[in-house]
Parts: C-alpha cells; structure tokens; sequence
C-alpha cells in the first residue's frame, strides 16, 4: 500500500527501510514547521529579524 505523503520524496528513493513510523514522525515535524512558519522565520533572522523567535522555543519544550 503506497502512502500519499507531503514529504520529500528523496526519502522514498533512499536506500535505508523507511517504516511507516519514519514517514509518521517526518510529516509531523514538516506540519508542526509549516504552521510556525519556521522557513519564514528563519529567512527574516537573516535579513536582520530576531535572532530567538518564541514560538519555535516554546513549541520545543
């Protein structure tokens, strides 16, 4: 059964056995960075933005 998934599919051409449980755990960590904006974030902390930005800390704990 093939899943449909949003992550990368450079992590199905591995060569390693990817369980269901790795698929599990990446498309949860690609959501939870998705909905903090992590890539917009990250890109502004170049350009000058805060070099902390809250809501990613206070998701990790």
């Amino acid at each position: 059964m093939k899943r449909a998934s949003t992550v990368s599919k450079t992590a199905n051409a591995s060569k390693l056995a990817i369980t269901d449980d790795h698929q599990d755990l990446a498309e949860a960590a690609s959501g939870q960075l998705a909905r903090l904006q992590a890539l917009a974030k990250a890109r502004a902390t170049l350009d000058g933005g805060s070099n902390h930005p809250a809501e990613i800390w206070l998701a990790a704990t």
